[in-house]
């Protein structure tokens, strides 16, 4: 559900002809098991640069590799350009990997527009087409299914 909203949004807005940046999220931070995956709202220690967990039952950062800090340290630099130009790339460390985060533009990947995936591995940019098939049912159909 969470690809679907996000991608539902970000064509939206595309459309509009409203600039919009979007991102994947593939870290599986301390304290979540391998097979469980990035889940939602695990990103949010990195977009602050909590690297010291605080608020945090365990701490995302702990017995992780230098990779971690890091990639927070870009990410939330990104957000702090987004917050201060509408526009995340800019002044500061950028994001391993990835030369320029691009505007959505669906007009270029037929039908879908280009991301970021932050991963500690190492982030680039890649086709918004995880699950195309289903996702775009999904929006084609939202308001018989869902009532939106």
């Amino acid at each position: 559900m969470m690809h679907y909203l996000r991608r539902r949004a970000s064509l939206a807005w595309h459309k509009a002809g409203l600039p919009s940046y979007s991102y994947l999220f593939d870290v599986v931070v301390n304290g979540v098991p391998d097979y469980v995956g990035a889940g939602h709202f695990q990103e949010v220690a990195f977009v602050f640069d909590n690297i010291n967990g605080d608020g945090y039952t365990t701490n995302p950062f702990a017995n992780r590799s230098a990779a971690y800090p890091a990639l927070a340290k870009s990410i939330s630099t990104a957000w702090v350009n987004f917050i201060v130009n509408l526009d995340p790339n800019g002044a500061g460390p950028g994001i391993e990997g990835v030369d320029s985060w691009p505007i959505y533009n669906a007009t270029l990947g037929g039908g879908v527009g280009k991301t970021v995936k932050f991963d500690t591995d190492g982030s680039s940019v890649v086709w918004d087409s995880y699950r195309a098939e289903g996702i775009n049912w999904m929006i084609e159909n939202a308001l018989a299914v869902f009532g939106n």
